[in-house]
Parts: structure tokens; C-alpha cells; sequence
């Protein structure tokens, strides 16, 4: 792995640290303060992490800097992605509370982590994958005329 591609995972984790941070804390707010049910509070939570997440991964972790059409067809991929991930969120903070008895920020924190290794891959070789990376060699198509 070359410096350019360590730096990209440190900002990765990073930038989803910060995304975790502000998922649990709207979480809590909601619980705490709101008296929020949990489940729902998580989805609040969750949707302000996606704003973070999907502003510094783009921006700052991929720097990836287009902003045409491209720009347009990654929110669309990249929504897709977290509705699925929405599913799979809540399921998992439902599961860790219920099941495995944990405190609901402490499973919104531990289903966070397992989507982020996941996301990682996806953001990597899907959504960010025309960015143009000091140290990588992309195979360009030849265009035979």
C-alpha cells in the first residue's frame, strides 16, 4: 500500500469517525431530549451522519472534486447505498439492544463500524472509482478507430 492510499484509509476513518460522532449524538438528543423511541432516533441519526459522511468522503477523503453530472449520479449511488445501509442500520441497532442488551448508542456505534468497512470498498472501487489518484495507475480504454 503506497503513502497516497494510507492517507485515503486515515481520512476514511476520519471522516466516519466524525459521521459516527454525529449520528450518535443526534441519536442521543432525540432519546434524551426528545424522549424519542430509540429506532426512529437512530434514523434521524442516521441521516445527519450521511450528510457528513457523503460531503468529506467526496470532498476531502476520494478528493474528489467534479462536481458536473458526475456529481449528480454519485448522490444517486451513493443514496442507494445508505438506504440499503438504512435498513441495515436499524436492523442492527435493534437487534444489539434487544438481543445483546447493549445501550442504544453503543449499537449505533458498533453497526456504524461494520457498515464503514463495507462502505469503504464500495466508495473505493463503485462510487469515487474516476478519480484520478497520485501513485495509482488506471488502465484507460483504447479507443480503436
Amino acid at each position: 500500500m503506497n503513502r497516497e492510499s494510507m492517507l485515503r484509509v486515515v481520512r476514511f476513518l476520519i471522516a466516519g469517525s466524525l459521521a459516527t460522532a454525529v449520528s450518535a449524538t443526534v441519536l442521543h438528543v432525540c432519546v434524551s431530549v426528545f424522549e424519542m423511541w430509540y429506532v426512529l432516533g437512530s434514523v434521524f441519526g442516521f441521516f445527519a451522519g450521511f450528510f457528513v459522511s457523503f460531503t468529506l468522503q467526496k470532498f476531502w477523503t476520494f478528493r474528489d472534486k467534479r462536481r458536473s453530472s458526475v456529481m449528480a449520479k454519485q448522490a444517486l449511488m451513493y443514496l442507494s447505498l445508505i438506504m440499503l445501509n438504512l435498513l441495515s442500520n436499524t436492523a442492527l441497532v435493534f437487534v444489539g439492544v434487544e438481543f445483546g442488551k447493549l445501550p442504544p448508542v453503543v449499537a449505533q456505534i458498533f453497526a456504524s463500524l461494520i457498515l464503514a468497512v463495507q462502505n469503504f470498498f464500495v466508495y473505493t472501487f463503485v462510487i469515487f472509482r474516476g478519480v484520478e489518484r497520485p501513485g495509482v495507475r488506471e488502465e484507460k480504454a483504447s479507443n480503436p478507430v
